[in-house]
């Protein structure tokens, strides 16, 4: 598969619905830590419940190139837990958008979004 048929497939096919679950599909890298940003990783929380991934990816795509959009869902009912996952491809796309996007009222309820930061286990 080149390069053209691989964006195809991730813009026809990401966030689909499969059984319930939305797919998340995202361009493979062959040394993942080094396309991997921490500092272009950021947390959504607060999201309404009614609020889709493919709803979540479209608000943030505006602000740069996702890498991976993943909302957090319960894997008994497939319900929202209210949180996201958004990975651009460089940081000023994610600073842009949290600037936009933080406090943003979607749904009725306003948005919390943060550079997601690993806890130390």
């Amino acid at each position: 598969m080149d390069q053209a048929e691989a964006e195809r497939c991730l813009n026809e096919m990401n966030n689909s619905v499969l059984f319930g679950q939305a797919l998340r599909i995202v361009l493979s890298n062959s040394n993942p830590k080094e396309a991997f940003n921490e500092k272009a990783n950021l947390l959504v929380k607060n999201i309404d419940k009614d609020v889709t991934q493919q709803e979540i990816h479209d608000l943030f795509q505006s602000h740069g190139k996702i890498l991976s959009c993943k909302l957090e869902t319960y894997p008994d009912s497939k319900g929202s837990k209210g949180m996201a996952f958004v990975q651009y491809e460089d940081e000023k796309e994610a600073e842009a958008a949290l600037l936009a996007l933080n406090g943003a009222d979607v749904k009725g309820k306003k948005l919390e979004v943060a550079i997601h930061v690993k806890r130390d286990k």
